[in-house]
């Protein structure tokens, strides 16, 4: 799946590796591959996103695997 944004967003929350493998709530609050493919699943973005257990989960992380950030120029111009 392929996610477009700005330049910033990109920078701060998806560029780096770990951004697709959080292990914790600190990386995964940001980490926009974790919030869309979180987001996806459960419908919503709650303090049950970031629990051990939903961190952990295979399908959510798979799916996280799958997510594709980047910039857009039209987005970072705005």
């Amino acid at each position: 799946m392929r996610i477009e944004s700005h330049g910033a967003a990109v920078d701060i929350i998806g560029s780096e590796p770990e951004k697709w493998h959080p292990t914790t709530r600190e990386t995964a609050d940001h980490s926009l591959p974790y919030l869309v493919a979180a987001s996806l699943l459960d419908g919503e973005i709650t303090d049950r996103q970031f629990t051990p257990q939903r961190l952990a989960d295979p399908n959510l992380l798979d799916l996280v695997q799958r997510v594709e950030v980047h910039r857009n120029a039209e987005l970072s111009a705005a």
